[in-house]
């Protein structure tokens, strides 16, 4: 069973999301061209931006910390968290402004690498994904949000397996 977010409460008066769905633009515009590379490319579009700790730990390539964030591993990643920024971020960025939303945004995902590096430091598995500015954005909608009703979209999946 699995349950999707796809709506909510939307603050009204509140600033326009612009940088919100810029993200969601951005972040579907990267997958495709990802995408287009075909299999070889698209590993080394990951292997290139994608965060690799023992390398970040040891100075190389920081501006990875920025450029993994736009990127995703597949296509079930990607919807993924854009359902949850879709739903999300709008009413964070309504509610701080774009300036402030946009500091959170990268912030977050900045921490979020940071975070996953110290717990492994070794690791030259490259980090890709939004899922830590998005988590971060989850953490403000509750702190900002906490009596907003969140649509949700129930999938049931019934599997009937025989074991001989």
């Amino acid at each position: 069973m699995w349950l999707f977010p796809i709506g909510d409460t939307n603050v009204e008066n509140g600033h326009r999301p612009i940088f919100a769905r810029s993200l969601l633009v951005i972040n579907i515009a990267v997958f495709i061209y990802q995408y287009s590379l075909g299999d070889t490319g698209f590993r080394h579009a990951i292997n290139t931006y994608g965060l690799i700790p023992v390398e970040f730990v040891h100075g190389q390539d920081w501006f990875t910390a920025w450029t993994s964030m736009f990127m995703h591993a597949g296509w079930m990643h990607l919807i993924g968290n854009m359902f949850f920024l879709y739903v999300f971020a709008d009413n964070i960025e309504a509610r701080v402004g774009t300036l402030r939303f946009i500091l959170f945004y990268f912030l977050g995902g900045l921490a979020a690498a940071v975070g996953q590096t110290l717990f492994n430091v070794e690791s030259m598995i490259p980090m890709v994904g939004a899922s830590g500015s998005i988590s971060a954005c989850l953490g403000a909608y509750l702190v900002l949000f906490p009596k907003n009703k969140v649509k949700l979209l129930l999938i049931v999946f019934v599997v009937n397996v025989r074991i001989t």
